[in-house]
């Protein structure tokens, strides 16, 4: 149902949009509430991950173990959208329409604009540690209030868009193959990840199907991994790792979109494409591909838990 309503949200969005397509000034206004928006999720999500000490004071156990999955997972899926973009679409990728004039940067300002969001990060990760956190921020679930709103504000950005809505009706169908793609990176990523880690194979491989999931993906595991003794563990290195896809995917994003193009930044988000990472999937790219994300997202969605499920039974 969460899903469902983040969907609804952007389809109200783009409406909105396309209603104000031709009035500039509440588009740039709305331009700046989706950059406002941004950096405000970015800090939740350090505030969420700092106020856990038990995990904080793990990480330097868990976190290499954690950092090469997710690296390697990001790496083999980027490739991937990036043979998938050069040689499966051609010129169909060039008719979704170029990045957006912030995408166009130059790599040295991608990567400071990319330090900007590390630091809204880095500040909501020190409050989360060492403040308390008011009882109303769980309670009102903020975190997940503002992911809608951004939702919604990325649909305006997608119908303000005329340009980028009408670049939509050239989509390519092969476009329905891209969350393989994800699904066949992260699984040659999880592969190379096992055989330089002290892990065992299927200890890899589940992590690998969080693809980015952390969530959903860290529970299942940690419920239902064999050899008990090592259910914990393993757990925590999926929730570790899949945290370090979706933030290094928001941090990377630009630079990504710059060497390896849109659709390996898709690739690299994985299951969070649809909604944490599609506003940096956009500003990387055009809006054009917001809906190619989206679905992306939602595929892998579905898909990991059946993953994960199916990587336990083995």
């Amino acid at each position: 149902m969460a899903v469902v309503r983040l969907l609804i949200l952007m389809a109200l969005g783009i409406a909105l949009g396309v209603i104000l397509q031709r009035q500039a000034r509440l588009l740039k206004i709305c331009g700046v509430l989706f950059s406002i928006t941004i950096y405000m999720l970015l800090f939740l999500l350090g505030v969420n991950l700092g106020k856990d000490h038990g995990l904080i004071a793990e990480l330097p156990i868990l976190g290499f173990q954690s950092l090469v999955i997710a690296v390697l997972c990001m790496a083999f899926s980027i490739v991937g959208g990036w043979l998938f973009g050069r040689f499966a679409l051609k010129h169909k990728q060039r008719a979704l329409g170029g990045p957006t004039s912030g995408a166009r940067k130059s790599l040295l300002s991608a990567l400071t604009s990319s330090g900007s969001y590390l630091l809204a990060f880095g500040v909501g990760l020190t409050v989360g540690y060492y403040l308390p956190i008011p009882e109303w921020v769980g309670r009102y679930d903020v975190s997940t209030r503002t992911l809608e709103v951004l939702m919604f504000f990325a649909g305006i950005s997608v119908g303000g868009d005329v340009q980028a809505m009408r670049s939509l009706q050239q989509m390519s169908i092969h476009l329905l193959w891209l969350p393989l793609v994800t699904v066949v990176g992260t699984l040659v990523g999880s592969l190379c990840a096992w055989s330089m880690l002290d892990l065992n194979l299927r200890a890899c491989v589940a992590v690998g199907c969080g693809y980015g999931y952390y969530s959903l993906s860290s529970l299942l595991i940690t419920d239902g991994f064999r050899p008990e003794r090592l259910a914990a563990l393993v757990g925590a290195i999926a929730l570790v790792s899949n945290i370090c896809r979706e933030v290094l995917t928001i941090f990377l994003a630009r630079p990504i979109g710059r060497v390896f193009g849109p659709l390996g930044v898709i690739c690299s988000a994985g299951a969070t494409s649809m909604d944490t990472n599609l506003a940096f999937v956009v500003g990387a790219s055009s809006p054009a591909y917001a809906v190619p994300s989206i679905y992306h997202g939602v595929v892998l969605s579905v898909w990991c838990p059946i993953a994960v499920g199916l990587v336990l039974m083995l």
